[in-house]
Parts: structure tokens; sequence; C-alpha cells
């Protein structure tokens, strides 16, 4: 048994990734409720297939900080998983300098200690998104470095906007 078996599976077509904030203990969450769209939902998950995407929240869920073997690092808010395809995110919503650098450490943290559960075998691809809901779809050519290094470290793509497609 894994952390991984606990995630909550979503059929929708679309849904949004939320999160509490900084403020609080609480982890991220889904919402499917498309009036809360402009209000709550940091990313859009776009599942046009709708397809089963099981989603599990890291960052501030002790059971799955546990299971991962965090202790004072950097994480992430949540991951995605669908068929052999995992994606980890973290959720803004920041208008200060820095956010993209920020996020993509929580990101590295992830990722890294991923990559040392015995779960990671089970994927064949690895995604990871900063969403930032004051910064929907930036410029992808601000962060082409950011970008191409994200790569040749961890051997996935980094993706920088609100919008995940699966």
């Amino acid at each position: 048994m894994s952390f991984l078996d606990d995630a909550k599976i979503m059929t929708e077509k679309e849904f949004g990734l939320c999160d509490y904030g900084k403020s609080t203990q609480k982890p991220a969450y889904t919402d499917t409720k498309v009036e809360n769209k402009a209000d709550k939902w940091l990313a859009i998950v776009n599942n046009s297939q709708k397809v089963e995407v099981g989603f599990v929240a890291i960052d501030n869920n002790p059971p799955v900080l546990e299971a991962m073997g965090f202790k004072d690092e950097k994480r992430c808010d949540a991951l995605l998983k669908y068929d052999k395809t995992i994606v980890f995110v973290e959720l803004k919503d920041d208008r200060h300098k820095g956010w993209v650098r920020k996020a993509t450490e929580q990101l590295e943290g992830t990722i890294k200690l991923f990559r040392k559960n015995s779960v990671a075998n089970q994927f064949m691809t690895m995604k990871a998104y900063v969403a930032n809901r004051a910064h929907r779809n930036p410029t992808q050519r601000s962060y082409v470095d950011r970008i191409t290094g994200f790569m040749k470290n961890f051997g996935c793509y980094l993706y920088v906007k609100g919008d995940i497609e699966i």
C-alpha cells in the first residue's frame, strides 16, 4: 500500500485545484463548482477525455508527508496521476517577483524525494506545473532557462501556466 492508493479520483472534464493559502495548515483540494472558478481555482485541469485522474494533496497533509519521507524539505502542494503519468503541481496566488523560482524549488524538493520512493517506478512520464492565478498564462519565453535547467536536472518538463492538460 502506498500514499497514492488514497488518491481522490476525478473524472470531470474540467476541475479546479485550490489552496487555502499560507496562513492555514490545510492541504490543497479539488473543486468542481464552475462558479468558484474565478475566486478559488488556482489551476484549471482540462480533462477532455474524462480519464480517471488521481489527486493527492502533499503539503500540509501529514500522512502523505510521512509516507514520502519529508522532514524539512521544500515541497509542492499536490500531485495528479493518470495512466502512467505523474504531475507535480505548485499552486500560487502571488504577484511578487520571484514566485517562479520559489515554486520551482518546491517542485524540485518533492521530485527528489519522490524518486527515492518505490512507487516512482510506476510512472513513465513525469511533469511539473507552476500555476499562479495572478499570472494565469505567462510568456514561456521568460522562463526558458529555468525550464531547460529543470529538464536537464530532473528529466521532466516544467510548465509555468495555470491550465493543466490531461
